[in-house]
């Protein structure tokens, strides 16, 4: 089952959003704060959040500050059923020298909240990999709403600077087989996210 994840991750972070139906918009949840990291280096934490609260800087992701590490509090983490104890950040991980942010493990899959290089144009024209493709408005940002064929991956891409913001979320196998639908989640936790992208 690692292994399955492995290259699930792996195929989130090099894709690096994922597709749900047709006419998704969110909105910002009642009672989400804002905060935005002023630099890479010293982004301001949100309260609540655990360590690390600060992604390693990354070489390959310089188009925005944005901060996946220190934007998800461990109240909002256990709500979305993950554990706030399992929270790593991809620095080092495979898959994701492109990416910078964190992961939290939980009962249904995985988390990962990154930023990376790139323009949301590069998923203008259908990809076969995608099932799911649509552009996307959360808050005030238009993105892209991406679920793989695999039905392992969705994962919200919103704009933030000169990159990308991410929210991913990877089913655990058995949820996959079942052809669980991730997306409304993958929704709601970049609903919470987008007002503390920058």
């Amino acid at each position: 089952m690692r292994a399955f994840l492995t290259v699930v991750v792996a195929t989130g972070l090099c894709l690096a959003a994922a597709a749900c139906s047709g006419g998704v918009t969110g909105t910002p949840v009642a009672g989400s704060s804002s905060g935005t990291s002023s630099s890479i280096g010293a982004p301001a934490p949100l309260p609540g959040v655990s360590p690390p609260t600060t992604a390693a800087p990354n070489p390959n992701v310089t188009g925005t500050t944005f901060d996946g590490c220190a934007s998800v509090t461990d109240t909002e983490a256990q709500s979305w059923q993950l554990d706030p104890a399992s929270k790593v950040d991809l620095a080092g991980k495979l898959f994701s020298e492109n990416g910078r942010g964190c992961r939290w493990i939980g009962s249904q899959g995985d988390l990962k909240v990154y930023a990376i290089d790139g323009s949301l144009s590069q998923w203008d024209k259908p990809i076969a990999r995608y099932d799911r493709q649509e552009k996307i408005t959360i808050g005030s940002r238009t993105g892209w709403l991406l679920h793989n064929v695999n039905q392992a991956i969705c994962s919200v891409a919103l704009p933030s600077q000169n990159g990308i913001a991410t929210v991913q979320v990877d089913l655990n196998s058995e949820l996959t087989k079942a052809r669980y639908d991730q997306c409304p989640l993958a929704v709601q936790i970049a609903t919470t996210v987008e007002p503390r992208i920058p």
